[in-house]
Parts: structure tokens; sequence; C-alpha cells
């Protein structure tokens, strides 16, 4: 009997590639090497008979009967995806979901979003993975996740994103900052901070609004980027190492001898975004996204 789930991967990896007419790009984008990707797409082409792409320097291109055959079976597979994402708990049927995170639950837009929706979709079953956005970016990729929230407006091919947040910059610093005791901070006055970036949150967004903004005073910001998540980053506040560069979702948490001191006049935000897979066939996904398009209003 054949492997189904296996065919389904080695499916997916030829899909991913011809959208990206790369297979080095599929490989960065899943998670895996690049001759991983190569060899499961050749087993596929021997279990199938024919070639599905032509190779060359430039990259990949997909033969004329390897574009009928891949949607040929993006068709076939859609079922097959959807009986996936379905779990049976004491013989009834319950869709399950995916979902991505990197930043705080404590409050924000993302909380609101997942209440609403188990109002919504009382039986669904959500299952939320934390980890930092490239992992989350290639959980989706891959179809381990079903969406991810990710900060920026990030682009991806085959990928769809709706901003659903956007943030003003605090800066997390130690009580005894001397700028601690401030209600907003103006950009020119943290010049001169040291920034820790940890593997979750909203590093790269921040990092992008910090060089953009200090730039314009002739300033460029030291970065020290460190591989901890968001409680051993404060601490390292905590410790005197530096100040993190948050969202406002995050000051919702207390932390001892941590204070939260908002940046700028508001007008410079850290956008937080969605993004799943165009390809992905969950049910469920569609719902999510339509609530969060209504929630969310742009």
């Amino acid at each position: 009997m054949p492997d189904v789930l296996l065919d389904l991967r080695f499916l997916k990896y030829a899909i991913l590639a011809s959208e990206q007419s790369s297979i080095r790009r599929a490989s960065e984008l899943l998670g895996v090497s690049q001759s991983t990707v190569t060899r499961r797409i050749q087993i596929l082409e021997r279990k199938i008979g024919f070639r599905i792409f032509e190779r060359s320097s430039q990259g990949v291109k997909v033969t004329p009967a390897g574009s009928r055959f891949l949607q040929d079976a993006k068709v076939s597979s859609d079922k097959l995806h959807e009986v996936a994402s379905c779990v049976k708990l004491d013989g009834a049927l319950l869709w399950e979901i995916k979902l991505g995170i990197s930043s705080s639950l404590s409050q924000g837009v993302i909380p609101e979003l997942i209440s609403r929706f188990r109002s919504l979709r009382p039986n669904a079953i959500l299952e939320i993975h934390e980890g930092d956005e490239s992992q989350n970016i290639r959980g989706v990729m891959s179809g381990h996740l079903d969406l991810a929230f990710v900060s920026g407006r990030p682009e991806v091919a085959g990928c769809g994103t709706y901003t659903i947040s956007e943030e003003p910059l605090y800066i997390a610093l130690p009580i005894t900052h001397p700028l601690a005791s401030r209600e907003r901070l103006e950009w020119n006055e943290i010049k001169g901070e040291t920034y820790l970036i940890g593997r979750n949150g909203r590093g790269e967004a921040a990092t992008d609004l910090l060089t953009r903004k200090l730039s314009e005073f002739g300033f460029r910001p030291t970065f020290q980027f460190h591989n901890v998540g968001r409680e051993n980053l404060i601490n390292l506040v905590r410790l005197g190492m530096g100040v993190v560069p948050t969202g406002q979702s995050t000051t919702g948490i207390e932390y001892p001898d941590i204070a939260f001191v908002r940046v700028g006049d508001g007008n410079e935000k850290l956008p937080l975004s969605a993004m799943w897979s165009n390809i992905n066939t969950n049910p469920l996904l569609r719902g999510f996204v339509s609530t969060l398009k209504q929630t969310c209003i742009r």
C-alpha cells in the first residue's frame, strides 16, 4: 500500500519549488536541505514516470507535463489535506487549526482574535505553537502551521498576509535607568542605548524602525542578538545589559524592576501581520482569516 502522507509531502515540495522557481528557495522556506528537496522531487518524478522540472543554472522551470500534473495534484490533494486537518474525539469529527505566535498573549489583538473565533467555532480545536518568527514562517510554508502571526508586512511567494494591528514602540528599561520614570521619550534620547533582540517577539520590525528613525539624527543604533526567549531577554535588561524594544501588547505583563516607556509621538508603529499558505485547504483557516479581517478592519 502506498504511503499517502509521504507522497503528499513530496507533492508539497514540488508545488513549493514550482511557485518559487527555485529548489534553493523552497528548501529555505521548508527548513530542510536543498539536497533533501531535490531527492524527494526526483523520487516523485520516478514514481510518475516523467520530469516535473527542467533544471538549469538559473533555477527550475516546470515542464508542460509537470504543470498539468501539479495542477491536478493540487486538486486531488486538497481533500486529503482536509481529512488530515480533522481529528476524532468520542466518535465525533472535530476540525483543528494550528497557529504560530512569537509575541505575548497577555493583551492585544491576537488574544481577542482567538477568543472571538472560539465563540464562533466552539467545537474547533486551536493548537498554539510558540517559536521565533523564522520557525513560524517555515511552519506555514511546510504545512506544519496553518497560520502565523509575524512582525512587519512580510511578502512571501505563495502566501497571503493581512496586517492585523499597528502598535506604538515601547522600550523596556531597568527601573534604575535615568529615563525609566518618563511617560514618553523622544527618539534622540534613546540614541546611545544598546538594544537587546531575542528570538521571539517584534525584533525584526523594531530593528528596522529604530535604524530608520535614529539615522534621521545621524546615529546608528547598537544591537545585541541573543538566542533567548522573552522572559530571559527581560532578565538581561534587569542585569543592565541593555534595553528591549517591544510593542504595546508586551506592557500588559508585569516584570519586577522593569519599566516600559513609550517612544515617539505615536505616528511610527510596529505592524503585526497574519500569514498563511495559499495552498492550505484547511476549512478552519478560511474561517479564521475571515474572522481576523472582520475584527481587524484597516
